[in-house]
């Protein structure tokens, strides 16, 4: 097949830019969003067999292209990522803890302006438009609540991702049995002070750079301008390490000076 542009001038071309010819046009990014954080996005697979493919490129059509969000160019963005081929398919799903080899690609989305409740109405519907044509499969990266397939059941939305949540389970809690490291997988088990009792209990209100150590591991703990929540003993450790004077007592005896 012979393309009648080239691969620069059909990104030029591509709406919100309009600009062939034209490469200095991709400097302006006043056209792109610019903020990231408010973005929503998600994620289904589309297996080889047992799904109206044709249906769900309808979706994609009304949803992206007939009706698209409010907002202006690139307000929603969709990408189709390839999976397949014998390098993948030829092991046996059971032998990884992935648990979406068999699928064909991948169908990602991703909506801009999510502050927007025009947009995120706009996410919702289409998810569950995909529900309807696609099985409850998705890949890690997406978290998945705003999966509405799983019905905010979290076995459920586990099983999206592994091919043995059970032998996942086990994994973690042998190789991590304090969930020093984050994961849906096993929820961390309930720690008072830092596991040092009253030793980093009396440390907690010790006053660090203006802030008592318990509100600052409070403040890792309960996630803070979008970041994604710690682990207690994770929090822990970062304040003791951070203000070894007032709030070294709190760090945890079995993990690393950071």
């Amino acid at each position: 097949h012979e393309f009648s542009k080239t691969w620069l001038n059909k990104l030029l071309s591509e709406p919100g830019i309009n600009a062939e010819n034209n490469p200095e046009a991709l400097l302006d990014n006043g056209r792109w969003p610019t903020n990231h954080a408010q973005s929503i996005n998600g994620c289904y697979m589309m297996p080889w067999h047992g799904v109206d493919e044709r249906a769900v490129a309808e979706k994609l059509k009304e949803f992206f292209k007939d009706r698209p969000p409010s907002g202006g160019a690139y307000t929603g963005q969709v990408y189709l990522y390839l999976m397949g081929g014998p390098k993948i398919t030829n092991i046996r799903k059971e032998d990884t803890a992935y648990g979406n080899r068999d699928a064909k690609f991948t169908v990602h989305w991703r909506f801009f302006n999510a502050n927007s409740g025009d947009v995120r109405w706009h996410h919702k519907q289409f998810t569950q438009e995909l529900d309807r044509l696609l099985p409850c499969k998705s890949f890690y990266n997406y978290m998945g609540e705003d999966m509405t397939c799983n019905h905010g059941d979290r076995e459920q939305w586990l099983s999206q991702f592994f091919s043995n949540v059970p032998r996942m389970k086990a994994i973690k809690r042998r190789e991590d049995p304090d969930v020093v490291f984050r994961n849906r997988l096993v929820l961390p088990p309930p720690k008072t002070n830092c596991g040092r009792g009253e030793t980093c209990g009396r440390a907690m209100h010790n006053i660090a750079d203006g802030h008592s150590c318990g509100s600052r591991i409070k403040w890792y703990v309960e996630g803070f301008n979008s970041w994604m929540p710690m682990n207690e003993l994770a929090a822990c450790n970062v304040v003791a390490n951070d203000f070894p004077g007032p709030c070294g007592a709190c760090r945890p005896t079995h993990l690393p000076t950071i």
